[in-house]
């Protein structure tokens, strides 16, 4: 998997960005981890707390809960609010 480019790193007042759907692995109650090519979401490192937002398109809207890194890839843990269609361009906020 590629490695997602972090955004915060360059510019941690970056408010909203768009991002493209990597992977998404569905879990159990409407809830997943999503995958995007870039985020501006800083996760869970050091002891400090991720960054939460929503990410959304005129498709879907998801809530973000935590933010964790694996192996240079960033995995936004989401919460469904809406349906969703793999691989659309979102709005990360």
């Amino acid at each position: 998997m590629v490695n997602t480019v972090k955004l915060y790193l360059y510019d941690s007042y970056l408010k909203e960005v768009d991002a493209r759907v990597v992977e998404m692995q569905l879990l159990k109650r409407r809830r997943a981890y999503i995958v995007f090519n870039k985020t501006i979401f800083h996760p869970l490192t050091g002891g400090q707390a991720s960054d939460r937002g929503e990410v959304f398109s005129k498709f879907a809207r998801f809530r973000v809960k935590k933010v964790i890194v694996r192996g240079g890839v960033i995995l936004h843990y989401v919460f469904l609010i809406t349906k969703f269609s793999l691989k659309k361009v979102m709005k990360l906020r």
